[in-house]
């Protein structure tokens, strides 16, 4: 139906902008009468035609001005720039007939949806969507998970205020989503049942398209980001799952870094590293602990992971780890897999 009426995603090349792609979305019916329930949707599109008709910018520009220069989140981008785009991460896919293999050159049809991987860098490079698109890291995204975790400050400054950051971290869906908490952007756990493994009720998070994933739990005053690009996942196991215990998928590297008992200080983001490091789907959460993290001597105020599993060994993954220390000293690295890369 949305493709018939040339409605965007934001996960295919697009020849229209925001505007047309929102205009087209207006004509159709709706589902069902606003309140009556709950429908992921493509509202935060609408939600993001309407900053730009506001605001009187583009949204990619927009973006830039007010969030990404104020926090210092300098590889954000609808579309990277030329020599940025080797950095992009290679997409898979996994099929369990099939394994893992590289994203093809063409793009992917299920039903009547229908995505590419290489929209970034190919195409019209026209269409800023509100909901889906953006390309970052590991480091940068714990910026903004930071500053929300702060109330809404950056490095002194508010970018939102408290309020806001409370009104959009709580569920707004009462009685029309009894199982699911969903605030204004993010989903809310634990506050309409117990939550189904270690974590606080309140945190919020949400997950991308491509295989990722973060938590912010105010309470622990913890930040948890999982990077991969994997898409479609089918009943794949993630890796770092055997790393962090056997908990499936991207919650199992989010529940392993609570395992271990990684937690904020008060934040200065004075030190922040990047690691490389390999593990095995076998390895014990006391192996990936003392293997992967021994010679740390500060308690972690953020992590945060960007990984590639190889298609040639998929029982391993290498991948990039953010760490943010309280400490303004840095730690002496210990390990055979631990390579400091920045």
């Amino acid at each position: 139906m949305y493709k018939d009426a040339n409605v965007a995603h934001g996960l295919l090349q697009y020849d229209g902008t925001i505007g047309d792609s929102v205009k087209h979305l207006a004509g159709m019916p709706l589902l069902f009468n606003p309140g009556d329930r709950f429908e992921y949707s493509l509202g935060v599109d609408a939600l993001g035609y309407l900053v730009v008709v506001l605001s009187g910018k583009p949204l990619d520009e927009f973006f830039r001005t007010r969030i990404f220069a104020p926090l210092g989140m300098h590889d954000n981008y609808f579309y990277p720039p030329e020599d940025k785009v080797k950095r992009l991460a290679t997409a898979y896919t996994w099929y369990p007939e099939q394994g893992l293999g590289r994203f093809p050159d063409a793009p992917i049809s299920e039903g009547a949806f229908t995505y590419s991987a290489d929209y970034p860098y190919r195409g019209p490079k026209k269409l800023f969507a509100g909901g889906a698109g953006l390309r970052s890291t590991a480091m940068d995204y714990a910026r903004f998970c930071q500053m929300m975790l702060d109330g809404g400050k950056a490095d002194g400054a508010h970018l939102i205020s408290r309020k806001t950051v409370e009104l959009m971290t709580s569920d707004r869906l009462g009685k029309i989503g009894p199982d699911q908490g969903f605030g204004l952007g993010f989903g809310v756990d634990g506050v309409k049942a117990p939550l189904e493994e270690l974590g606080s009720p309140g945190e919020y998070n949400w997950g991308g398209f491509f295989y990722t994933a973060f938590v912010v739990d105010p309470k622990e005053q913890m930040i948890t980001i999982f990077m991969a690009q994997l898409h479609p996942a089918g009943d794949l196991n993630a890796r770092p799952a055997g790393a962090c215990g056997g908990v499936s998928g991207h919650r199992g590297l989010i529940a392993g870094a609570r395992r271990f008992g990684y937690s904020a200080q008060p934040r200065n983001w004075a030190k922040s590293m990047l690691f490389s490091y390999e593990a095995s789907s076998s390895a014990s959460p006391q192996e990936w602990h003392t293997t992967k993290f021994d010679g740390l001597p500060h308690k972690v105020n953020s992590i945060g992971a960007e990984v590639e599993v190889s298609p040639t060994a998929p029982s391993r993954l290498s991948a990039t780890l953010g760490l943010t220390f309280a400490s303004s000293a840095w730690p002496v690295m210990r390990g055979k897999h631990l390579a400091c890369r920045v």
